[in-house]
């Protein structure tokens, strides 16, 4: 019985040892190193956003870059030939447009603001919001710009 236990705690540490020697970076299965993102791509990134630097990974059939700018993150997506197709902002309340804030307040006077993100796309430019009532009755609404609540 002792020798099963025993059996056991090794291989446990056995199991601890080695997950703790993986020289492997952080990295999911779909995170991919710069330099295997086509040149187009990067070319279009480095235009969009000048002096920033980017991890990368394949999302859908897109590339995505991940980074932090002004205390935001943000997520930007292209097409494997270098075509912008979608950014998305985390932002705060506090970071909203005047008049986005007023919009919301006179239309959902009982919600807070919970989660802000701005979405730019070719198309079009909302803050997508996510509001909040009682701690637990939430919903998201698409504001534009100016103030315009579109759903």
């Amino acid at each position: 019985m002792k020798m099963n236990y025993l059996l056991a705690g090794l291989f446990f540490c056995t199991n601890v040892v080695e997950a703790g020697c993986d020289n492997s970076t952080d990295f999911s299965d779909d995170d991919i190193l710069s330099r295997d993102v086509p040149q187009a791509v990067l070319d279009a990134f480095n235009t969009k956003y000048p002096k920033t630097s980017a991890t990368w990974e394949k999302d859908r059939g897109m590339l995505k870059a991940e980074f932090r700018e002004r205390g935001n993150d943000t997520d930007v997506w292209y097409d494997v030939n270098g075509t912008w197709l979608r950014s998305e902002t985390d932002l705060e309340a506090k970071d909203l447009p005047q008049i986005v804030r007023d919009a919301v307040q006179n239309h959902f006077p009982s919600y807070r603001i919970e989660d802000v993100d701005l979405i730019e796309s070719p198309s079009e430019i909302y803050y997508l919001i996510e509001l909040e009532k009682n701690d637990y009755m939430e919903i998201k609404i698409k504001v534009t710009p100016e103030g315009e609540i579109l759903s």
